[in-house]
C-alpha cells in the first residue's frame, strides 16, 4: 500500500433546492437566498477538492430534499460531479431517507468516475495512481423509511488497506432527529473501518 497521505472531501445533507417552506413563506426573500445557499455550499466543496487536488470526495446522503427532485438540482448536481471527473477525483455517493433509490431521477448518466451504492452494501476498490489503497464501502436507501440498524451489515467487510464505510443514519439515538437506519457508535466500531462518512 501507499506510503503517501491521501486525501478526500466528505459532504452529506446537501439538500440541493430545499423549499425552505416555513421560511420561504414568511420571507420569501430570505426562502431564495437559502435555496442558492444550498446550491453554493456544495460548488464549494467540489471547489475545495480541486483546489486541494483531494485524491476522492464522498457524498453521505440526502443529496436532495425530497424523492422527488428537481431538474435543477439534478443537473446542477451532475454538473459538479463531472467537474470532479474531468479533474480525475472520483466520486462515492449514498442515498439517504430523503433522496432514496427509489426517487424520481431524470434520464442522464454519472460522470465516468462516479460510484453510486446500491441498496446492498457495496464495496468499490480505491485506486489512486493506478494503484489499489483500499476499498469504498457503502449502502443506499432503497426507499425512505428504512428502520433496520444497516451498521451491523458492514461486519465482514474490511479489505486490505484503508476502509471507508459511508451510510446515512442515525448514530447513537440522537433525539429530535428521524431514526431511519438507527446504530450505535460500537455498532459503528465493530466493523474495523477506518473512517466512517456518515450522513
Amino acid at each position: 500500500m501507499t506510503e503517501r497521505k491521501i486525501s478526500f472531501v466528505h459532504c452529506a445533507d446537501l439538500h440541493l433546492d430545499s423549499p425552505f417552506s416555513g421560511l420561504s413563506d414568511m420571507s420569501p426573500s430570505m426562502g431564495a437566498f437559502l435555496r442558492k445557499a444550498t446550491f453554493q455550499a456544495f460548488e464549494n466543496a467540489v471547489n475545495l477538492a480541486l483546489e486541494r487536488g483531494a485524491d476522492f470526495f464522498l457524498v453521505s446522503g440526502d443529496v436532495y430534499d425530497g424523492e422527488d427532485r428537481s431538474v435543477r438540482a439534478q443537473v446542477f448536481f451532475l454538473q459538479q460531479l463531472g467537474r470532479l471527473s474531468d479533474a480525475g477525483i472520483p466520486s462515492f455517493i449514498v442515498c439517504g431517507n430523503h433522496d432514496p433509490l427509489s426517487g424520481w431521477e431524470a434520464d442522464r448518466d454519472f460522470p465516468p468516475l462516479v460510484r453510486r451504492f446500491g441498496p446492498e452494501v457495496e464495496s468499490f476498490p480505491l485506486e489512486l495512481g493506478g494503484e489499489i489503497v483500499g476499498a469504498v464501502h457503502g449502502y443506499s436507501y432503497p426507499v425512505r423509511d428504512v428502520k433496520e440498524n444497516i451498521a451491523l451489515r458492514f461486519a465482514g467487510k474490511r479489505a486490505e488497506g484503508l476502509n471507508i464505510a459511508m451510510l446515512h443514519c442515525n448514530a447513537g439515538g440522537w433525539k429530535g432527529h428521524e431514526n431511519f437506519a438507527p446504530c450505535s457508535l460500537d455498532d459503528l466500531r465493530a466493523a474495523g473501518m477506518d473512517y466512517w462518512a456518515l450522513g
